[in-house]
């Protein structure tokens, strides 16, 4: 085994995308499957951001390891912050200084294992994961990867712990994806409530159509503060996107001879909302799919700058969550668009 051992500083957000490129790239060349390869690259991003945001920055440390159950790699991630509760931060949706609290939670799930030591000034995260026994050919593994990039910025109400706002990221096929964002109405725990109850049940009903998804949803929800809500699947074979919105999170189809909005509905999931209204537009490899919480001042639309429009969705979701929001509220950003060589 060749031995490899590397640290990156993260001072600043363009340290992210160069932690999850160095993970990716030593994965790939270690033969990791690619969903492993997808999951260590989310593992990285959060807890660079992580230390970046709350830790005031600090170094992230990528080493090859070997042990019973093989090779893996282990993720080293200090900061020099004031530390935290481990149980709470790690649970979804908890946030400090504005991370993005639901990837925490990730960590530990995509994780084979994580340890979290206090250490005199700061943090420790140790997280690793192994090298999954080869099960498929690689023509079949690359079959299962999926055909999109996506790109997501989020944060809560500057000051609260926990994000009233949550997305959703599913493959139902490698060529179909089906995304949402989530605004649960508020802020504070009992609208992070409401979200991640609205996000979970996303996740799991793939099998349900968007219009009889929203109806159960909004059933689901009553008695809670309730949320609002878009969705999309994205289907590349037949060139469509199907879309469902309920209440005012902004959705917008961008392309190179410019950008539509897409159409919601009014009401609050939760609040007995009328029967949602589905849909249909067309779809191609330029397109790009941008949804939005209301704490995304539209203003991004004039102030980006276009060529962000052709970069990868995670670029401009940087861009929007760091400069176009709103002071008193949570806002969350997700982009999509076919993956391109």
């Amino acid at each position: 085994m060749t031995p490899h051992h590397e640290t990156i500083a993260v001072q600043n957000p363009t340290d992210v995308p160069v932690c999850r490129r160095r993970v990716a790239h030593l994965a790939t060349a270690m033969k990791f499957p690619a969903v492993q390869v997808g999951e260590l690259a989310i593992l990285v991003s959060e807890l660079a951001e992580n230390a970046l945001r709350h830790g005031g920055g600090g170094e992230l440390s990528l080493v090859r390891i070997s042990g019973e159950r093989g090779q893996g790699i282990e993720v080293i991630c200090s900061d020099r912050g004031p530390g935290f509760n481990p149980e709470a931060a790690f649970a979804d949706g908890f946030s400090t200084v504005g991370s993005l609290g639901i990837g925490l939670g990730a960590v530990r799930r995509l994780a084979d294992s994580c340890e979290v030591q206090a250490l005199p000034q700061g943090v420790r995260i140790t997280v690793r994961k192994w090298l999954a026994p080869a099960s498929r050919s690689p023509a079949a593994e690359m079959s299962l990867v999926p055909r999109f990039d996506v790109g997501i910025g989020s944060r809560p109400f500057p000051g609260y712990k926990v994000n009233g706002d949550a997305y959703a990221v599913r493959y139902t096929r490698p060529d179909q994806a089906r995304v949402a964002v989530i605004d649960g109405l508020g802020h504070g725990v009992e609208a992070h409530e409401a979200a991640v109850q609205a996000r979970q049940f996303i996740e799991t009903r793939t099998s349900l159509e968007l219009v009889p998804l929203f109806q159960e949803l909004d059933a689901l929800l009553r008695g809670t503060r309730g949320v609002v809500a878009a969705a999309a699947v994205i289907d590349l074979v037949s060139s469509r996107l199907v879309f469902v919105g309920v209440g005012n999170i902004e959705a917008v189809l961008l392309g190179p001879d410019g950008s539509q909005q897409l159409v919601s509905t009014s009401g609050i999931l939760g609040n007995r909302s009328r029967r949602p209204r589905q849909f249909e537009y067309r779809w191609s490899a330029e397109s790009m799919l941008l949804l939005c919480s209301d704490g995304v001042r539209s203003a991004w639309r004039t102030g980006v700058d276009k060529r962000l429009w052709e970069a990868h969705p995670d670029r401009l979701a940087h861009e929007i969550i760091t400069n176009y929001t709103r002071e008193a509220d949570d806002a969350t950003v997700l982009g999509i668009r076919e993956r391109r060589p």
